[in-house]
Parts: structure tokens; C-alpha cells; sequence
């Protein structure tokens, strides 16, 4: 099965790997400290929280627990959050797509498993920025309660996708030592 990076050549996919890994890692981390002034007793885990508010109503709240400052913050956030989503969305692609081509020929279900994966963490960047789109309309129009059950659900999709990419490619490698010391194959 052909998957949308096979235009990088072999011996420069573990360095892509590796480097698209640390701008990832760095990234999260911008994300981490830009995010942190949103935190609030009504948004415990900042702009989470408000990705996951549901509700018109949980969303006016943690809306209203922020200043000027914080809201302008939050815009921010969801603007380099755009950036940031097509970081992770190639890494945790590109990463699950790699793994599944060392199981190809020994463990062609795991393969096709992680290739499946590989195509989910694409969509999980295109879910961030409906979800991105809904909560800034949330922010900067009058509030309409399907903002916040659009924004929701894109989250909650994104969020499943990428952390079943994360599992499959640490599983990954517990799968491939254990067929390593089974057969000494892989």
C-alpha cells in the first residue's frame, strides 16, 4: 500500500524522522508555555478546556474566566496552533507509515494497522483546524452553541487519532522485539 511520503528516500527517513521528532517535541513545548495564562479555575487545562467546553455554556464560562489579555492569548495560541498541527500531524504520520513498513512482510495485520494510523494522523491535523475555525468563531463572533459541539467533536476525534498513533508506534517497537526473540525475524 503506497503512503504519501514515499517520495522521501530511505536513508533520509530516519533523519526526517528524527528531525520532524524534536520540532514536534519543540513545538509542544511553545504550545505548553504560550498556553499557560489560559489556565483558570474554569479552564484547569487552558486552551483544552476550552477545545473540549461541549457546551455553549461551559464555553461562555471559561470565555468569561479570562481577561482581554488571556483571550487575546487564547488567538494566539490557536494561531500557532496551525503551525504546530501540521508538525505533529506529519511526524505521527510519517512515524506510524515507517513502523508499518517494518512489519510489512512478517506482520502484514500490524502493517496495515499502522499504515490505517498513518492516514488517521493527516486527518487528525485537518480535524485541528475545523476544530481551530470553531473556537475562534467562539471567540470573536456571537457565540452560537454549535461552535462549541463542532469544536468538541473535531477535538475529541483529533485526540483518539493521535493518541492511538502514539500507542501503535511505541507498541510498535515491543511487537518487533518480541518477534525479534521469537523467530529472530524482523
Amino acid at each position: 500500500m503506497a503512503h504519501p511520503f514515499q517520495w522521501i528516500r530511505s536513508e533520509y527517513r530516519s533523519s526526517v524522522l528524527w528531525v520532524s521528532g524534536l520540532f514536534t517535541i519543540g513545538m509542544f513545548i511553545v504550545m505548553t508555555v504560550t498556553g499557560e495564562p489560559l489556565k483558570t479555575a474554569a479552564a484547569p487545562q487552558g486552551i483544552i478546556s476550552f477545545e473540549l467546553a461541549r457546551s455553549l455554556q461551559r464555553a461562555l464560562s471559561i470565555m468569561r474566566s479570562w481577561g482581554v489579555e488571556q483571550k487575546m492569548a487564547a488567538a494566539y495560541s490557536l494561531g500557532i496552533d496551525y503551525l504546530f498541527m501540521l508538525v505533529y500531524a506529519f511526524f505521527l504520520s510519517f512515524f506510524c507509515f515507517t513502523r508499518a513498513e517494518t512489519f510489512s512482510a512478517h506482520k502484514p495485520l500490524w502493517a496495515r494497522f499502522g499504515r490505517i494510523l498513518g492516514w488517521l494522523q493527516l486527518s487528525a491535523g485537518l480535524l485541528d483546524a475545523l476544530e481551530n475555525y470553531m473556537l475562534y468563531r467562539l471567540l470573536f463572533s456571537p457565540p452560537q452553541a454549535y461552535f462549541a459541539h463542532l469544536a468538541f467533536w473535531f477535538s475529541a476525534l483529533k485526540f483518539t487519532f493521535v493518541l492511538a498513533g502514539i500507542a501503535y508506534g511505541i507498541m510498535s517497537f515491543f511487537v518487533r522485539a518480541k518477534a525479534r526473540n521469537e523467530t529472530g525475524a524482523l
